[in-house]
């Protein structure tokens, strides 16, 4: 990996606190969020109907969201290379297009094979432009600025959970799953015009070599280990093919381990946990990641197939998932400016826990104005986690170290959001549709209640100066 100079982030400073120029690319960069989240909201919801027309169990079908987000967890770690190499406004411009022409393919698949291989494309693309687009911000904003940074280049992204699963409910009842991916063809359209206007270039810069053998490592640990999770679900492989996998995952992994020893620029520095609020945030927070990721592919296939909702009824259900995670942005950065990184997050964890096994109450007697406020709290729940463990993880990390912190970051988010939705595959395939989705809810709401052990040892004063807290505040 690379790093950047004191001398060209000073050249970025200027404009980050003598005009507003952040806060519009913090909006532009937005709508890449944006059409990520609408694309992943709207395909949940499509999924049992994508298991009908390809004769999969609805469970299976979450290798149509894995294969995205693991794709996009393995080609990240050379994003910052990349964008260094070739400059970041280039490659994210380069990649929405690359986008584009996933979104296509997705469209028009015909078999689950071909859908899986169009998503993996997507997530090339979207690992060459999600993490460039936070890079850049982190880039031109102050450190003071990092929670207001975060929460309004992330609000765009937030109405994509809210419009997603009601676009996605409205396609498959009344048309096709595949107009799903035709609608983020405007949206990218919008989003490279306006991306090519709006955001100031970054010039390539000498970078080293990439660390090749690195980057082969850690695509085969996590390829691997997703491979060997998922056939735990349901054997799409031979028996010994799934444990080579999980074989290869491991010896993959203990070979980049000793790699990194031996390379002066790997391309995921390991090093960086010795960073504390970078550690606990990137661990602690992908514990609760996990939960709170899962419990909507679950939510989705309980609502459609153990209740018998039309698929527009469940996305309207969901909707008040995303619109609470929306509301939340009104007042999570209050929040920890009062409490503080460490009492919110733990806070935050435990609430999360509870809430998410809360889930497993529900029966298709329940009246849908109770899941409605369930799920409304449970979404701010969500944003605050999020929103809160991210800032947390980027909020000490010195400047040079930021491209290597978001690369790192980015991997391991993806991983525990995949890891969330295999994890409730599993649980509905090896216990069955009626019992599956009570005790997924409830093991999956031990994940963000675990989280409050991690964010335990955090001290007040971590993350002190990005929280918004005086030094007076200081307890």
């Amino acid at each position: 990996m690379t790093t950047t100079t004191e001398s060209q982030l000073n050249r970025t400073k200027p404009q980050a606190e003598g005009n507003p120029y952040w806060r519009r690319a913090a909006l532009v960069l937005g709508i890449c969020f944006l059409m990520e989240q609408l694309d992943t909201g709207a395909v949940m919801v499509a999924i049992p109907e994508m298991a009908r027309e390809f004769g999969e169990a609805p469970a299976r079908m979450g290798l149509v969201i894995t294969s995205y987000m693991l794709t996009l967890a393995v080609f990240i770690p050379i994003s910052g290379w990349v964008a260094d190499r070739y400059g970041a406004k280039r490659v994210f411009l380069c990649a929405v297009c690359a986008y584009m022409a996933g979104s296509l393919c997705s469209a028009a698949a015909g078999t689950l094979g071909q859908l899986i291989a169009a998503r993996m494309l997507q997530g090339v693309a979207t690992s060459m432009m999600a993490p460039v687009g936070r890079l850049m911000l982190l880039r031109s904003v102050s450190r003071a600025d990092i929670v207001r940074g975060i929460t309004l280049m992330s609000t765009p992204a937030m109405i994509g959970p809210v419009v997603g699963p009601l676009i996605g409910g409205l396609a498959v009842s009344f048309g096709s799953w595949r107009w799903i991916f035709l609608m983020n063809l405007p949206i990218s359209l919008f989003l490279l015009v306006a991306a090519a206007r709006v955001l100031h270039p970054q010039p390539p810069q000498k970078v080293g070599r990439l660390d090749l053998l690195g980057f082969l490592l850690c695509g085969l640990a996590l390829l691997g280990a997703q491979a060997a999770a998922e056939n735990l679900g349901g054997a799409f492989l031979p028996a010994w093919l799934g444990w080579s996998a999980a074989g290869v995952a491991v010896a993959a992994g203990a070979a980049y381990f000793a790699h990194t020893r031996r390379v002066t620029r790997p391309v995921l520095r390991l090093g960086l946990f010795r960073y504390r609020s970078f550690r606990i945030g990137v661990i602690a927070g992908g514990l609760g990641r996990i939960g709170l990721t899962g419990i909507v592919f679950l939510l989705q296939l309980q609502l459609q197939v153990g209740f018998g909702l039309a698929p527009h009824i469940a996305g309207g259900l969901v909707f008040i998932l995303g619109l609470g995670s929306l509301l939340a942005k009104l007042f999570t950065a209050r929040i920890f400016a009062w409490l503080g990184f460490r009492r919110a997050l733990i806070l935050n964890s435990l609430i999360a826990g509870a809430l998410t096994a809360s889930l497993a109450l529900l029966t298709p007697a329940t009246p849908q104005v109770i899941i409605l406020m369930l799920l409304l709290i449970i979404g701010s729940v969500r944003s605050w986690h999020y929103n809160g463990s991210n800032a947390l993880s980027y909020a000490e990390l010195p400047k040079r170290r930021q491209t290597e912190g978001v690369t790192l970051g980015s991997v391991l988010q993806q991983l525990t959001m995949a890891l969330g939705v295999t994890l409730s595959a599993i649980l509905v395939a090896w216990i069955g549709d009626d019992g599956g989705y009570a005790t997924g809810f409830i093991v999956l709401g031990l994940f963000p209640a675990a989280a409050a052990l991690g964010f335990l040892r955090l001290t007040p004063t971590d993350g002190l100066e990005a929280s918004g807290r005086s030094k007076s505040e200081r307890s």
